[in-house]
């Protein structure tokens, strides 16, 4: 034990008010500026599960997302919206942004005569309900913006 205590080339003194730890002194907790202290990172909200809304391209068009996994704060899953014409559908990907809304990329990769991508933000007005806005990323074949609302 001795010889354990011999190898160590730490040099530990403490005092009343302060720890040295190889050179370096480490305030005590209740001496520390309670301002420093960074706050506890919280989870970000979990957004799995099936929305069901409508969108504002044409009276009562349907919204719908479907959330399928969720890794932290990235999101994936699938989306689909009526237009009148047509009803766009295919991949989701977004992330929940530090101040909880969303932020999500749609691409359309069939229901429609072109698969055109859109960007679309959304607020949690509660833990099950959302509203938000899209835009679709223009193109030669490609345009168009809403709002929307979906619940879980």
């Amino acid at each position: 034990m001795n010889s354990l205590i011999r190898g160590l080339s730490l040099t530990i003194a403490v005092s009343s008010m302060a720890l040295l730890v190889a050179g370096k002194s480490l305030v005590r907790a209740d001496d520390a500026d309670v301002a420093s202290v960074p706050e506890a990172t919280s989870s970000p909200v979990n957004v799995v599960g099936t929305w069901v809304g409508t969108n504002s391209i044409c009276m009562g068009c349907a919204f719908d997302l479907d959330i399928k996994t969720q890794k932290g704060v990235s999101f994936h899953g699938t989306f689909s919206l009526e237009t009148g014409m047509d009803t766009p559908s295919g991949k989701l990907t977004g992330k929940v942004n530090k101040d909880g809304s969303l932020s999500m990329t749609l691409h359309a990769t069939m229901g429609s005569r072109h698969n055109c991508t859109a960007k679309a933000m959304a607020t949690l007005t509660d833990a099950n309900d959302m509203t938000g806005m899209f835009t679709v990323i223009q193109s030669a074949h490609c345009s168009g913006t809403g709002s929307f609302t979906a619940a879980r």
